[in-house]
């Protein structure tokens, strides 16, 4: 439950984030780039916020996003006269209206493996031997630890980005 409400966080935080630098856009592709805005921008002010003295605990990262929420809130209020939501919806009914049956098959296809997917990694974490050694275990030392020094100390787990274990 935690871990759906920390992403529903962070695509909240990227959606605002697309609302301030690109107004102009439908509501899926919003929710898409809120995503993907949303956890690159926060695993970054996760790295920043160890720079800055705090740790890789849950409730640091919980003070991160809350945070970075808050500052971004007010800018999207006033910004939120650009964006129509209703007019989105509108939009995105007559787009799926009028897809013909053959696109709505793919593409109800393509929604079936997102969710599947999804829910299949949910239930089965990868048992791989370099994602558990060098992603998982860097992750779990980052936890367990509350920061980098003892991985700064094993050495060869910066030769991979730190988006995947953050």
């Amino acid at each position: 439950m935690l871990v759906a409400l920390g992403m529903l966080g962070i695509i909240f935080f990227g959606f605002l984030l697309t609302v301030i630098l690109i107004p102009k856009i439908s509501l899926s592709s919003r929710v898409a780039l809120g995503y993907l805005l949303g956890i690159g921008v926060v695993t970054f002010l996760m790295f920043l916020g160890y720079l800055a003295g705090l740790r890789f605990t849950f409730e640091d990262t919980l003070r991160i996003l809350i945070y970075s929420i808050l500052i971004l809130v007010f800018p999207a209020l006033f910004l939120r006269k650009r964006l129509d939501v209703r007019e989105n919806l509108k939009t995105a009914g007559r787009f799926f209206k009028g897809l013909d049956f053959i696109e709505k098959i793919i593409l109800g296809a393509i929604l079936f493996f997102l969710l599947s997917s999804f829910i299949f990694t949910l239930y089965y974490p990868v048992g791989d031997w370099d994602a558990l050694a060098l992603y998982d275990w860097r992750a779990k030392i980052f936890v367990d630890t509350g920061g980098m020094e003892e991985g700064i100390a094993r050495g060869f787990f910066f030769g991979y980005p730190f988006i995947t274990s953050l």
